[in-house]
């Protein structure tokens, strides 16, 4: 596998439980850590419109050190495009009560992998993650973001808060 190559643009993963107008500020190193330990090592995946159906788009967002997304759409067996996009540093903000959290995703890297092999092409400009009550394991609910729709097939999806189930192969399970 090739490395990947860094992003000059910033890539945003937003965490948020609907609350307009509640102000952002810079969150402390001790709201970082328990933001951060939350993720730690989670894995959540999606399917539309199932996991068994002959076209379907997936994405799975994981949270193993650094923040990755990765996109496919397949027919049957054989993926037609595949991407992701990882993210190893960022820059972490909250409301008050943590019902939004914006974790700006710095230096990000993107490879896709199909239909063809390339690093750093993917756009990211505008694109970010938002996630729901995030403190709720049962309720855990994410929307991607894609105002510039520069994002590549399988997009637009998951465009809407949808509830992503925790991936138990990747979780440990």
């Amino acid at each position: 596998m090739k490395p990947l190559i860094s992003l000059s643009s910033v890539v945003l993963l937003t965490v948020s439980a609907c609350i307009p107008g509640t102000p952002l500020g810079q969150a402390t190193h001790a709201d970082r850590l328990e933001i951060l330990t939350t993720l730690q090592d989670r894995s959540f995946r999606m399917f539309k419109p199932s996991v068994d159906s002959e076209m379907r788009k997936s994405v799975i967002l994981d949270f193993f050190g650094p923040v990755r997304m990765w996109a496919q759409y397949a027919v049957g067996d054989h993926a037609i495009d595949e991407w992701e996009i990882v993210a190893h540093d960022y820059r972490i903000e909250r409301n008050d009560d943590f019902s939004e959290v914006i974790i700006h995703l710095e230096g990000a890297y993107t490879r896709r992998i199909l239909p063809s092999d390339c690093e750093d092409c993917i756009p990211t400009v505008g694109v970010s993650i938002s996630i729901r009550d995030l403190f709720r394991h049962d309720k855990i609910a994410f929307k991607v973001n894609d105002p510039n729709s520069v994002l590549p097939t399988p997009f637009p999806i998951f465009n809407s808060w949808t509830r992503f189930p925790e991936d138990e192969y990747l979780n440990g399970g």
